[in-house]
């Protein structure tokens, strides 16, 4: 496994739907050319609006069978700053109408992200959640993180 990953980093919930293996689908503004191994960062920051979302559905389900939810309150904090999953990117597709027509994912993954014609899908699969977070402040764009020593990270087939 390399020490050193390219990652992007999302806001929660999205990036802990990434590891839940609940979201495959990441929209951007912008395309990526980079295909392969991919960790997926959980920035430090949460809106007010993100932490709302986390009590709607289709959101609130995974978060609840996950164990961060019960009820209105929250029973611990989505994981921040931190590197929590890796998977495979395996496409970038521009959304454009026909995109729309005929490739729109089905729900949850369509409440999941922004669909709007010139957006871009990032298709991601084999997620793997890591056992623990690992600290790590994150940047824009696709960066590389160096992986601490000590840190495992498991293989993505």
């Amino acid at each position: 496994m390399p020490r050193i990953i390219k990652t992007i980093s999302l806001y929660n919930p999205h990036a802990l739907l990434i590891g839940l293996g609940l979201k495959l689908n990441e929209t951007r503004s912008w395309p990526t050319k980079y295909r392969g191994l991919l960790a997926i960062h959980a920035s430090k920051t949460m809106t007010p609006f993100l932490n709302r979302l986390c009590f709607e559905e289709p959101f609130k389900k995974p978060l609840v069978d996950a164990g961060y939810i019960k009820g209105k309150e929250w029973i611990k904090p989505l994981p921040s700053s931190a590197v929590i999953a890796v998977c495979n990117l395996v496409n970038c597709q521009e959304i454009t109408k026909l995109y729309r027509l005929y490739s729109l994912p089905e729900e949850p993954e369509l409440s999941f992200g922004d669909y709007s014609v010139g957006r871009y899908v990032w298709k991601l699969e084999n997620p793997i959640l890591l056992p623990e977070p690992v600290p790590a402040k994150g940047q824009l764009s696709i960066w590389k993180w160096q992986v601490p020593d000590g840190i495992r990270i498991p293989e993505v087939v």
